[in-house]
């Protein structure tokens, strides 16, 4: 029923959560095994006969409380990270079950229970805790091993009372007709059933936390490398459907740095990365903070998606908001670098809409979660032209008409000669935003 972690990382979470678990099981032997002796000493004694049994059995009681109070404290103390192995649960729990069996002995011989009232005695309460406590560290296998261990001593104790021919007498006959042998069986059928419903708990249990660690460790592999929007979805979709894609409407958003060259020249390697991790950062949370996903990073480049891979409501108006946005943002990083004395920064961005193709393209393992198709080459070129026409901000109409933004100059668009995109049939209308038109 168990099965072999899938990946490094998940041994160790298991073994970090059977720790956990340990160290509560042990926290509630020293409960158990206090309260026992407590209540022994204040309850019981006060009120037992000297010369009467279960006066004789006192100390085999008290002996067993302290003795599990004992096997509590050690595993308290062993149940830390660094301490723990995996073989002491199996000990430990097979301590208590040689607890819980030399209290059921005793019990029988000390006594002198009948056979058919056995499985109404203390020791049955006691072995329905002890089954449970094992379910804590959602293990199958152990709790199989406890069931088997519990049924056991109980089918062993029946024949061994009958063979030592203890008393049988009979209660008055409405408790007997209850205390009977199938009313018994009944009662350890209920046993076993309820052993057996722990363990697949257990198992069901382990199950769904071992894939959702495998997951979750999956997801977090991802993130290195995708945005988490794009982690999360990868992960719980198998690589067929993945390579498979889809077709639908989304924007495409290019960002890039004028002049990157020339600005990077006699830069140490050091100030260079942080530049660009600025950069990126600036540009990453203007497409974050209007729902979109950075698709990728190159060098001084940025591709971002707006509407993809969940087809949303308001995706063309976010590109739309989030050029000018990006545009903003780089006037604000500007005048901190012009505090610094540093070169000011330019950008072009390129913005269209229409239908791409959004899924996961790469060989074997290295799969790359992308979009593809003719919107995203157009976007391309419009970013491209920002450069050629010396505007900040260059977008389709197509866009602007799939934002609902109306196109004009009224309305802080200005419409330029239609453009003609290379590898491409006919020409594009564009737009560049009215108060971006000074010279960059």
């Amino acid at each position: 029923m168990r099965r072999e972690p899938v990946h490094p990382e998940v041994g160790k979470l298991f073994t970090e959560a059977e720790t956990s678990a340990e160290r509560i099981v042990a926290l509630v032997r020293c409960a158990v095994g206090a309260a026992a002796a407590t209540l022994f000493v204040i309850v019981v004694v006060p009120a037992t006969a000297p010369d009467g049994p279960v006066a004789q059995h006192l100390p085999y009681i008290l002996t067993f409380s302290i003795g599990y109070l004992a096997v509590g404290i050690i595993s308290f103390r062993l149940a830390r990270p660094g301490r723990f192995r995996g073989w002491m649960t199996w000990l430990f729990t097979t301590l208590d079950l040689c607890f819980w069996g030399g209290l059921a002995v005793s019990v029988v011989v000390k006594l002198s229970v009948p056979t058919n009232y056995f499985i109404a005695s203390p020791p049955t309460v006691v072995a329905f805790v002890i089954l449970a406590l094992v379910s804590l560290r959602t293990n199958p296998w152990l709790q199989a091993y406890a069931l088997s261990f519990v049924v056991a001593v109980f089918v062993c104790l029946f024949a061994w009372a009958r063979d030592l021919g203890l008393d049988e007498t009979q209660p008055p006959a409405a408790v007997g007709q209850l205390l009977q042998l199938p009313q018994n069986v009944m009662r350890l059928a209920m046993l076993v059933l309820t052993g057996l419903t722990l363990a697949g708990v257990t198992y069901r249990t382990r199950r769904l936390v071992d894939r959702a660690i495998v997951e979750t460790v999956q997801r977090v592999a991802l993130t290195r490398y995708l945005p988490p929007q794009l982690a999360g979805r990868m992960a719980q979709i198998d690589d067929r459907k993945l390579r498979q894609g889809s077709l639908q409407q989304a924007a495409v958003l290019f960002v890039d740095i004028r002049g990157f060259t020339a600005l990077a020249e006699g830069m140490a390697p050091a100030l260079l990365s942080r530049f660009l991790g600025e950069f990126r950062g600036i540009v990453g949370a203007q497409v974050h903070s209007h729902n979109g996903i950075v698709d990728k990073f190159v060098g001084d480049s940025v591709m971002a998606v707006f509407g993809a891979p969940e087809a949303a409501t308001g995706a063309a108006a976010d590109a739309v908001a989030c050029a000018t946005g990006i545009v903003d943002a780089i006037d604000g990083w500007n005048a901190v670098r012009r505090r610094e004395e540093l070169a000011p920064v330019v950008v072009g961005v390129g913005a269209h809409w229409g239908e791409v193709f959004c899924g996961a393209v790469g060989e074997g393992a290295r799969l790359e979660f992308t979009v593809l198709g003719d919107t995203v080459n157009i976007a391309s070129r419009l970013e491209t032209a920002t450069k050629e026409a010396r505007l900040p901000i260059v977008v389709s109409q197509a866009l602007l008409d799939a934002a609902g933004v109306r196109a004009g100059a009224d309305a802080g668009w200005i419409a330029f000669p239609e453009l003609q995109i290379r590898g491409r049939s006919g020409r594009l209308q564009v737009f560049a935003r009215a108060s971006r038109l000074a010279a960059v």
